[in-house]
């Protein structure tokens, strides 16, 4: 994996890592200001990797602004179709996750 996708990939863990802390504490996902905010990273940088989450089935939106989403309750049914470089990037996210 290129050194720019790994750092892709670990921003996306933080940012998952992040919003799951902020639910378990507060019941509530956090926003992007406050993820980037957290992070010290730009908030488009952290909209870019809400795509890219949203696409890995990794966030659920639950508004058609985009703004409102919510970790998914996993169902084999319900996972979207991945790529090799989509599978890759689940690998490495669940990996550091694990340890």
């Amino acid at each position: 994996m290129p050194k720019s996708e790994k750092r892709n990939s670990e921003q996306r863990i933080k940012i998952l890592t992040h919003i799951r802390a902020m639910c378990e504490k507060t019941g509530i996902p956090p926003n992007q200001t406050e993820i980037a905010d957290h992070l010290g990273i730009s908030r488009p940088n952290v909209n870019y990797h809400f795509g890219k989450l949203l696409a890995l089935g990794l966030i659920e939106k639950i508004s058609e602004d985009g703004y409102d989403y919510r970790l998914p309750s996993y169902n084999l049914k319900s996972l979207p179709l991945l790529n090799a470089d989509d599978l890759a990037d689940i690998l490495v996210i669940v990996q550091c996750a694990l340890t």
